[in-house]
């Protein structure tokens, strides 16, 4: 069995399935997973950002969120649950960030 088939993901309590992330970048076709810098931590991460906001920003930033948020959630977490206002809060400071190099994404 599949461990990431047990994996559950919501966003503001909506269940999310992959079907979308895929579409645009297909890291993990098995599915989402969390608990390290690996495909289905990345397929999880596109799949919240899309979620929250613009695809091209969603791609412009999902590694950094992985590697800054996803990895670190215990991989025998069997659901995730984010908040569109956490992201937002994670992306206006990669914004202002950005902002600040002089690389705004448009």
């Amino acid at each position: 069995m599949n461990e990431n088939a047990e994996k559950t993901l919501l966003v503001d309590g909506k269940v999310v399935l992959p079907h979308r992330s895929l579409a645009v970048v297909n890291h993990s076709p098995d599915g989402f997973n969390w608990g390290y810098g690996g495909s289905g931590p990345a397929q999880t991460t596109l799949a919240i950002l899309l979620e929250c906001t613009s695809e091209i920003e969603a791609l412009s930033y999902y590694q950094d969120y992985k590697r800054e948020v996803i990895a670190s959630i215990p991989q025998e977490q069997s659901v995730l649950s984010i908040t569109s206002k956490e992201v937002e809060q994670w992306l206006s400071s990669k914004r202002e960030d950005k902002r600040r190099e002089g690389k705004e994404i448009l």
